[in-house]
């Protein structure tokens, strides 16, 4: 399935049936964001059930939920001019599992002009 739609992810992406295994496991979704110059920046998301996101390497967010949730989360970040690597590891034990993303400027409006292109997910059975 497709899991990128247009320039954000705009709708729920569900890893349950994109994804197998899908119980004990753990995804990692890897997403490159160019942006047309530094800025301030909001990650706006949900997820069921645990979640780690780096941003260029760093660690920005680290949660547990257990429903999924569109802007339940705000996370302030700094974009930098050019590519910037955003990486989500999501953990899954059973039933339910996905999120949504989105970036947004620090008033929760889309940035229109961002290039977001997302990665194979790489999908790893955890005991």
């Amino acid at each position: 399935p497709r899991l990128l739609e247009g320039r954000l992810f705009d709708r729920y992406v569900n890893l349950r049936t994109a994804l197998k295994p899908s119980d004990r496991a753990m995804a990692r979704c890897r997403v490159s964001i160019a942006s047309p110059k530094a800025r301030q920046a909001v990650i706006v998301l949900g997820f069921d059930e645990r979640l780690l996101v780096k941003l260029n390497g760093q660690e920005v967010f680290s949660g547990k939920s257990r429903i999924a949730v569109a802007d339940e989360y705000r996370v302030p970040v700094a974009l930098r001019a050019g590519e910037n690597q955003l990486v989500l590891e999501l953990q899954n034990r059973k039933l339910a599992w996905g999120f949504f993303l989105r970036i947004a400027d620090t008033d929760g409006n889309p940035l229109e002009d961002l290039d977001i292109q997302a990665k194979p997910f790489i999908v790893e059975k955890t005991e």
